[in-house]
């Protein structure tokens, strides 16, 4: 169970132990916009879950009251066809479209998700990505690949994959954060080939514009810290544990900017992750030996084994599914890292969190 141990109460310990803490789609992305601006007064966003109905008339807009997006009834050779939410949900929604050949469908998803907590984009990616494997009757996820789509005012960031069964049969995946938001965008395709699918994806995050969602709704990039109760409990640790957070929060302060964590904790950088265990170990090898206990002690040592033998960033990627932006000019060598661990028994797993660290709505 996590404590909810707000920052205020965790004063005293980062003083002591941690100094520097304190320290032609493009028309109808147009009028998509347009819309938005003109029937945003018709929708709070707060609508009774009745507010929305199914659409009898396939060729009229559809206008989303609780996101205020419109979904049009035809985009190019594309025509919607389908509406699906729950009627207890109004928020979540998945519109679907098929072009006029039926070879070839999209469907766009939108869902709350209210606070913007470290891993929530890697996460949401992997659990839908698990399904559309399954779905697609394959025997592994496609590589992932990180990416931004840089909106009038915000910037979202989102990961992608894609199966190439074919030439011209694909099935891409792409989940956005959106604020309190989070966007889904999938596309089947069976005579479109590698660009004119690159495409067709461009054109469709233009015209839905994640950026407008995490405008709705735009995160508080002041982040919230809970740490795990047994964590606390080792006092020894305690110091680097909150050194690490803190670092964290930082590295995303003074590298990301605010209307880039508007749209959600930053989590998805390379060099975050390598800063904040550093820090992690930098402060614990400080600490006397005697004290601490087998388990932090056996911690310390596989992290500062991986880190002194230079693979801490492929470890990192490792961990996180190498769903990561890695800088320019970062050469990883995860076939060098692969054979350096063969005959180690590491045992850190880095999903399994000391603390979690949020952006909460505004």
């Amino acid at each position: 169970m996590i404590a909810k141990f707000q920052l205020t109460l965790l004063f005293s310990v980062i003083l002591s132990f941690y100094s520097n803490a304190q320290n032609a789609v493009s028309v109808q992305r147009t009028l998509n916009r347009e819309n938005n601006s003109k029937l945003s007064t018709q929708a709070s966003g707060n609508e009774p879950d009745n507010s929305i109905k199914p659409v009898s008339n396939i060729n009229s807009d559809f206008l989303h009251p609780q996101s205020r997006i419109i979904f049009p009834s035809r985009l190019n050779d594309f025509q919607r066809n389908q509406i699906i939410f729950t009627q207890n949900n109004p928020s979540k929604i998945d519109v679907i479209y098929n072009s006029a050949d039926s070879k070839n469908e999209i469907s766009v998803s939108l869902y709350r998700y209210e606070t913007g907590t470290e891993g929530r984009l890697r996460n949401e990616y992997l659990n839908a990505i698990r399904k559309l494997t399954k779905e697609e009757n394959v025997d592994s996820m496609p590589r992932a690949i990180p990416v931004k789509h840089k909106g009038l005012k915000y910037i979202c960031n989102g990961v992608k994959g894609r199966y190439d069964f074919s030439e011209t049969a694909h099935t891409e995946l792409c989940i956005y954060e959106c604020g309190t938001w989070m966007m889904n965008i999938k596309i089947r395709s069976k005579n479109l080939n590698s660009n004119e699918l690159t495409e067709l994806e461009k054109s469709l995050t233009n015209t839905f514009d994640p950026s407008w969602l995490t405008s709705l709704n735009p995160l508080l990039p002041k982040s919230n810290v809970d740490f795990e109760r047994s964590a606390l409990a080792d006092t020894v640790m305690t110091a680097a544990m909150v050194a690490s957070a803190f670092k964290k929060l930082d590295w995303a302060t003074y590298n990301v900017r605010a209307n880039e964590r508007a749209s959600g904790f930053p989590d998805l950088y390379l060099n975050m992750h390598i800063a904040s265990i550093r820090e992690f170990i930098q402060i614990q090898q400080k600490k006397p030996r005697l004290y601490v206990s087998p388990s932090a002690e056996k911690y310390f040592k596989e992290l500062s084994e991986i880190n002194n033998a230079g693979f801490l960033p492929e470890f990192i990627m490792e961990q996180y599914q190498n769903i990561m932006f890695v800088p320019d000019g970062q050469v990883l060598n995860p076939e060098g890292y692969k054979k350096w661990k063969e005959n180690k028994n590491l045992t850190i797993d880095l999903n399994s969190k000391m603390y979690s660290i949020c952006y909460r709505k505004q």
